[in-house]
């Protein structure tokens, strides 16, 4: 999910990706999952 931040008194705008968890109807930072390599 994105929540785009268009319009805010003296502050910067942009976008701000979350994650969605709809078993605790809330939202939190999103964490892109990271492959780990071990070679």
């Amino acid at each position: 999910a994105e929540i785009l931040i268009r319009k805010q008194r003296n502050g910067p705008i942009g976008t701000v990706k979350l994650t969605f968890l709809g078993q605790y109807t809330k939202f939190e930072n999103f964490m892109p999952e990271v492959e780990f390599y071990s070679g």
